[in-house]
């Protein structure tokens, strides 16, 4: 079982990565920075290509400690943009009015179900999150963090 697991995971070649795995490497505060790093370099040996929305970027800066600290703005802009294989993709009308579905239907938080219709409409093989909640969305494969080089 192992073995198929990891094949199936080789065969991956588009992912989108949750706003979270970034908090978690720029905070480095837990083991959770650890595993962050681990995913991002995986996909960069592994030529995976990484999806983003333009609202991780807003996620990423929207603290007033922040905003107040234009070199820490600088930076995390910097570590954002630098992904490696990344493809930052706007919200536009469609994703919008996808978003909403979603959001209506899953009971989701408005990011959340943005993160999702960028990752789905951008034709995301999986979805890589550490929010268990975001597994009952049918429409992508949602796979936790700690699951995913597994």
């Amino acid at each position: 079982m192992a073995n198929k697991k990891q094949s199936t995971q080789q065969k991956i070649k588009k992912i989108y990565i949750d706003t979270a795995l970034y908090i978690y490497i720029l905070n480095q505060d837990n083991g959770f920075s650890y595993v962050s790093s681990k995913i991002f370099n995986y996909c960069e040996e592994n030529k995976i290509t990484i999806n983003a929305s333009t609202i991780i970027l807003t996620e990423l800066l929207q603290h007033s400690k922040i905003q107040s600290d234009s070199s820490k703005k600088t930076n995390i802009k910097r570590i954002f943009l630098s992904t490696p294989n990344l493809q930052i993709i706007g919200v536009d009308i469609t994703i919008a009015e996808y978003s909403a579905i979603l959001a209506a239907t899953y009971n989701l938080r408005v990011p959340d179900s943005v993160h999702l219709a960028t990752a789905i409409l951008s034709e995301c093989e999986a979805f890589v999150t550490n929010d268990k909640k975001l597994k009952r969305v049918k429409e992508i494969d949602c796979i936790l963090m700690d699951k995913f080089l597994k």
